[in-house]
């Protein structure tokens, strides 16, 4: 049996139609993704919230014992699916540093006190904007993992000695990589989730 002219013009407009439909869809996802090929979120995105794991060891950034106070340690603790302690969100500056923002206390990675020695530690504390609270978000590299240097002195946020211990309290510390570049234990996994 053979199809008319006009059913086989009227079944390929209806499917350039749905095409055009999907591709406006997918358009419209990759948009709301926000993210750039290079993986790190796009200037103009609304901010996206990530579990960040040590290349290291794969534990998560935590907040310590999901508190929800000033000056408590930022550590690493194996990931636990679903922990909102686990879950930190991208706010961009104007500058085109990053906020980090803990999604169980509202509250921000700092830099404890503002310190710039080499071994400050990282709590989070409220939100206020100033230079202790600011990351550039390096990468990805080759192999999928990402740096954060503070913007208050160029430092990486650290695994001390590249410890694989739980409840290990993050530091900063210069690039311990050839040439002032992050080691390992300076470097992290971004994997989106939902809070």
């Amino acid at each position: 049996m053979f199809r008319s002219a006009r059913h086989s013009t009227t079944t390929t407009r209806m499917r350039t139609r749905r095409y055009r439909r999907v591709a406006v869809v997918l358009t419209g996802l990759a948009t709301a993704a926000a993210v750039t090929p290079a993986g790190v979120p796009a200037a103009s995105a609304a901010p996206l919230t990530y579990r960040i794991t040590t290349a290291g060891s794969s534990l998560a950034l935590d907040v310590q014992d999901s508190a929800t106070t000033d000056d408590t340690p930022v550590v690493q603790n194996p990931v636990n699916v679903g922990s909102r302690s686990q879950a930190w969100q991208t706010l961009l500056q104007s500058n085109g540093n990053y906020e980090l923002v803990n999604a169980n206390s509202g509250m921000c990675l700092s830099v404890y006190y503002a310190q710039t020695t080499a071994g400050a530690p990282l709590v989070q504390y409220d939100c206020h904007g100033y230079t202790d609270q600011q990351w550039k978000i390096n990468g990805p590299n080759s192999t999928g993992d990402f740096s954060f240097q503070s913007a208050l002195d160029n430092f990486y946020v650290d695994v001390p000695g590249g410890s694989v211990a739980w409840n290990t309290q993050l530091d900063l510390w210069p690039g311990s990589g050839p040439g002032g570049t992050p080691a390992v234990n300076q470097l992290f996994l971004m994997l989106p989730v939902s809070t």
